[in-house]
């Protein structure tokens, strides 16, 4: 019956204390995994062409898109003012997407 059976047989408080400490270090010890395994990352991919990386509580940490997944880029804009013409484009190219991928900016404010 392990350490419960000399409980049940009257042993008194000190197995009380015994199980008390037990528990204690149970709870240290699975707070730390789960401490560990927050700095874990998985990575999948649904495809080829998309990979996601999180972490095991739940963060995305990281996405990767093959350029010939993206047919099209629409980016939704507030205030363009500063931003130059076609931000949408302007991102599109510095991601490094072919320069055939059609881009359009939305301006809209609620």
């Amino acid at each position: 019956m392990g350490n419960f059976g000399s409980f049940n047989r009257g042993g008194g408080m000190g197995n009380m204390q015994q199980l008390m400490k037990q528990a204690q270090k149970m709870q240290q010890d699975m707070l730390k995994a789960q401490e560990e395994l927050k700095e874990l990352e998985v990575t999948g991919s649904a495809s080829n062409m998309v990979e996601v990386t999180l972490t095991c509580d739940g963060k995305m940490t990281g996405i990767s898109i093959k350029p010939e997944a993206v047919e099209e880029v629409v980016m939704g804009n507030v205030i363009q003012a500063g931003l130059g013409q076609n931000p949408a484009r302007q991102a599109t190219i510095k991601a490094g997407l072919p320069e055939e991928v059609p881009a359009m900016t939305i301006n809209k404010v609620c």
